[in-house]
């Protein structure tokens, strides 16, 4: 179904010196949405205000063209390669699209930001609010400006595998447009996968070519030959069939080059009657599709070394499991509100540091050393999550070869909880590893207390003190680690793979530091800041998925 395109771009005055150092970039919102103009104008504002571009008014032959070229789809997206056609045509260097749908009462915005170079989606964010409450929909109108601005602070991983999504129609256009557009949404997040959304030619000959089995999934010899020809490397695939007033979504992964189906994940008996609810279903899928779908333990899995450059660093084998992530009873009366309501998590199997990322490994791969206290085995610190992010990045890299499908990552914070409580080995201990924190942590005590002239001041060599259940180092004290997640509050839902918020102002960080008190070290404690933050304590380690 087309509509009618609502397009609103507003001149903006910047320095001519702004002007030749940021990338120029074109805002319109699809549609004829009475909030069109409202949200149109705090894109732009957020935009302008972040100084991260040069909001742009096009020419009314721009504004023709794109009017007359776009093509909506099932999910309810617009034709990326269209847009980057024209953005190339017309001179923008990235294209600003959000779209608005009315859904069960509610306005659900969608909105993504592409590279007219690449055509890719570079990033996203949605956000919803009540038809009928304007200060909630302003609400949303922030949120949603906001985080499409700040993720763009994200380093694209040249070697992500590239995706399509494909939503198959299931006769409620509103679950269509929700979940296509939070399965592109969570690709587009990961360091695994790049979502793309493939052009008119693609969806058609994949609708017009698709032969529904007794199972009533799509042929995949056919998405494998349509995949190939139109530039991707998986396609995701995704079908909901109503049943007795519950929905059962079932979601794979195709591999174009094999045809073969490489992860699978069911969300079933689901009850999708409110935009919370599709948008709750679609990120599980996504979080179990990205990477870390449920598998089987493989009898005999053994640690792995890497070595980079010379430098060499060991990553520990997890076994997934079930475990309660929060403020659990031996926390005691220094846990937090933060840190509640406690909530049952399953995870899958990873692999992840044995020690805290040190400084000669980030050298090696970064080329420099940005950590105050100094020492090739301390760990590198003074790193933000925007630094660590780009690190990954170049590690999966300069490792590609012996990766396969394989990527480094930060750890969820409920992978990196799970990790420090000691997995499924664990004793239950307050810190990680021991319920005396001066056998397994540097922190204020032994660090701190006596003054920069003394000679256990500062960080410390990665591994001096006690391993926990798992045999990993320092996972309570020496520097706090940065997690994946934005920061959040806990609900007391069970999870499966959570991958925290789609959306915040800040990043999740664990384990205190050398500078800590004892109360910040514990496995269940959770801090924050902003991911372009630097400081002395901060620092990380990676997980490594299946």
């Amino acid at each position: 179904m087309k509509r009618i395109l609502t397009l609103c771009l507003l001149a903006v005055t910047i320095c001519a010196v702004a002007q030749e150092s940021l990338p120029t970039i074109a805002v319109y919102v699809t549609g004829n949405d009475e909030i069109n103009p409202m949200l149109a104008s705090r894109l732009v504002s957020t935009i302008v205000s972040s100084h991260k571009y040069t909001a742009v008014e096009r020419s009314a032959a721009f504004l023709t063209e794109l009017s007359k070229e776009q093509t909506y789809q099932r999910s309810g997206a617009v034709d990326d390669d269209e847009i980057s056609r024209l953005g190339k045509q017309f001179g923008v260097q990235f294209v600003c699209v959000a779209s608005v749908a009315d859904v069960w009462g509610e306005k659900y915005i969608s909105s993504r930001i592409i590279s007219v170079e690449t055509g890719n989606v570079v990033t996203t964010a949605s956000a919803f609010g009540s038809i009928n409450d304007a200060q909630q929909l302003i609400m949303s109108f922030n949120q949603l400006s906001k985080t499409l601005v700040a993720n763009m602070d994200n380093s694209t991983n040249n070697n992500a595998k590239k995706v399509a999504v494909y939503v198959t129609k299931t006769g409620n256009r509103d679950v269509d447009i929700i979940l296509g557009d939070q399965l592109v949404a969570g690709f587009s997040k990961s360091n695994i996968y790049l979502a793309i959304e493939r052009t008119n030619g693609f969806l058609s000959q994949l609708s017009k070519e698709q032969k529904y089995q007794h199972t009533g999934v799509v042929n995949d010899s056919t998405i494998s030959r349509l995949g190939k020809q139109f530039g991707v490397q998986y396609v995701c695939v995704a079908q909901t069939t109503p049943y007795k007033g519950t929905y059962f979504i079932n979601t794979r992964l195709v591999d174009v080059e094999t045809a073969s189906i490489v992860k699978t994940f069911d969300a079933e008996g689901k009850t999708l009657n409110t935009t919370k609810e599709v948008v709750s279903a679609s990120r599980e899928i996504a979080n179990n599709l990205l990477g870390m779908a449920i598998a089987s333990t493989s009898a005999g899995v053994v640690n792995e070394t890497f070595t980079v450059n010379g430098v060499s660093f060991e990553m520990i084998y997890v076994e997934g499991g079930r475990f309660m992530m929060g403020a659990t009873s031996e926390q005691g009366i220094d846990a937090y509100n933060w840190e509640k309501p406690t909530h049952l998590v399953t995870l899958s199997h990873y692999y992840i540091g044995k020690y805290e990322i040190t400084q000669e490994l980030w050298e090696t791969v970064m080329g420099s050393n940005p950590s105050y206290s100094k020492g090739s085995t301390k760990p590198v610190e003074n790193v933000s999550w925007n630094d660590c992010q780009a690190f990954v990045n170049k590690l999966n890299s300069l490792l590609s070869s012996q990766l396969g499908i394989k990527r480094f990552a930060l750890p969820t914070e409920a992978q990196w909880e799970y990790a420090a409580r000691g997995g499924k080995k664990s004793r239950g201990y307050k810190y990680s590893g021991n319920n005396t924190i001066g056998e397994v942590a540097w922190f204020t005590d032994n660090s701190y207390a006596e003054g920069s002239n003394h000679p256990d001041y500062g960080t410390h060599v990665v591994g001096t003190k006690a391993p926990n259940e798992l045999g990993l180092y320092d996972m309570s004290g020496n520097v706090y680690e940065w997690c994946q997640d934005w920061y959040g509050s806990y609900n007391s839902s069970s999870q499966s793979n959570s991958v925290g918020p789609f959306c915040g102002s800040s990043r999740v960080l664990r384990g205190g530091g050398w500078y800590s008190n004892a109360k910040y070290c514990r496995v269940s404690n959770r801090e924050f800041y902003t991911p372009s933050n630097h400081d002395s304590n901060l620092g990380f380690r990676v997980v490594l998925l299946p």
